[in-house]
């Protein structure tokens, strides 16, 4: 069975509720797909704070934020999705979490909000890894408490709401 990917929003977890999180779903990896990977409101969150408190924790970390991050570099505004999608540099990001998983890495994929129904990181990345061919039951997202939700539970719940029913 392939390695699931899973997504996660650092929030204002500190490192080590992150760092068990992760440990608790067999991440190998931390990608960060942050275009910018900084944090004002939780500085173990920065770049190099959470690289070393990964590699303390047995787990690797590789930022793709240039190619997976919802806003290019220099970029202001509102994430443009379209403009993302069309970008070939995001579709070799894409590339390189799937044969990284082949390889057999358990991948995390992290931004900084916790709902990944509001994050680029579920809209954006899993959405081109469900159109490459990965399950939805595959793509589970860590939420703050433990909990881990597949991306087939999110669009189950939503599904109702795009219909106009009543859940």
């Amino acid at each position: 069975m392939p390695r699931p990917f899973y997504t996660v929003g650092h929030g204002r977890l500190s490192a080590r509720e992150l760092t068990e999180h992760l440990k608790a779903c067999g991440v190998d990896l931390v990608v960060d797909v942050r275009a910018v990977p900084f944090s004002r409101a939780n500085p173990e969150a920065n770049q190099q704070a959470l690289a070393k408190a990964l590699m303390e924790a047995g787990i690797g970390y590789l930022w793709m934020g240039d190619r997976l991050g919802g806003k290019p570099r220099g970029k202001k505004g509102a994430l443009d999705v379209a403009a993302r999608l069309a970008d070939p540099r995001f579709w070799e990001g894409i590339e390189i979490l799937l044969q990284l998983r082949e390889e057999g890495q358990t991948l995390a994929l992290l931004c900084a909000e916790e709902n990944p129904r509001r994050c680029h990181r579920r809209f954006l990345v899993a959405r081109a890894l469900l159109e490459k061919g990965v399950p939805p039951e595959e793509v589970r997202h860590i939420r703050h408490d433990g909990r881990v939700e597949s991306e087939a539970q999110i669009q189950a719940e939503e599904a109702p709401l795009f219909r106009g029913e009543l859940p």
